[in-house]
């Protein structure tokens, strides 16, 4: 199959969960209403102002990762020292996109779904002894073997492919995925 060159340009992407990306602040501890006594007004105060105070703090990391994915400027949000995994991402084709937007369409397995648009957009992993292996999908050509992404560890390379998948399903021009 041929394919047109793209005026589009590869990028990179990164996972959250990533120990060298600054991860989200903890949650305060829950209540016991249960306990007694039971926990008194000042207290249920606090509790009230703690989670108000780690509601903000929430917004405005996720508002440095979205500023982050939008920009290529990982600097504020990667740990001091570290370097994170990037994946190499190209844009999703067209006849990728067609196949995609029809399982979105039909509500099939959105694992699955997920799992092709990582295959469909993977290059590259830099920062980890990963080649990306490609193979044959019998109606979309060359794509990446999800092989690579096993040896992220069964977890993490599910976790990543989840979020990898969401961001090439959201460029490609899906309202959030």
């Amino acid at each position: 199959m041929i394919r047109l060159p793209s005026l589009s340009k590869p990028y990179h992407a990164f996972v959250t969960f990533d120990e060298a990306i600054v991860q989200p602040p903890a949650a305060p501890e829950p209540l016991d209403m249960e306990s007694d006594p039971p926990p008194s007004d000042e207290m249920l105060a606090a509790h009230k102002e703690a989670l108000e105070t780690h509601g903000k703090a929430l917004e405005e990391h996720f508002a440095k990762m979205r500023a982050a994915r939008q920009t290529g400027d990982w600097g504020p949000v990667t740990v001091p020292g570290k370097h994170p995994l990037r994946f190499l991402m190209r844009q999703m084709p067209f006849d990728g996109w067609a196949v995609v937007n029809g399982m979105m369409q039909r509500q099939e397995n959105e694992e699955d779904i997920l799992l092709l648009a990582v295959q469909l957009c993977l290059m590259e992993i830099d920062g980890a002894p990963i080649v990306v292996e490609r193979e044959r999908h019998p109606r979309l050509g060359d794509v990446a073997s999800l092989s690579c992404l096993s040896r992220l560890g069964n977890r993490n390379g599910l976790r990543a492919a989840v979020e990898l998948g969401a961001l090439a399903i959201n460029k490609a021009g899906a309202d959030d995925f």
